[in-house]
């Protein structure tokens, strides 16, 4: 983690807040974006994500006692 000073870090953060209270745009700073444009990969692992998942094949029974077998010994 990059070690901010708490001060400089929370009067950034404020001053955001109160120019998107005032209704100003935010600033834009020219050069290369801090962060890459999502890549096509990342849609489709959000596509496997939040499809449907399938349902299990063990009885509720059996698979109680397998989650709470680690915690059993």
């Amino acid at each position: 983690m990059i070690p901010f000073r708490t001060q400089r870090l929370a009067t950034s953060v404020t001053n955001r807040l109160l120019n998107i209270h005032a209704g100003l745009p935010p600033r834009v700073e020219p050069g290369e974006p801090a962060a890459p444009e999502p890549s096509p990969e990342g849609q489709e692992l959000d596509q496997k994500l939040n499809a449907p998942k399938g349902g299990t094949d063990a009885d509720p029974a059996d698979a109680n006692a397998i989650a709470l077998s680690p915690l059993a010994k």
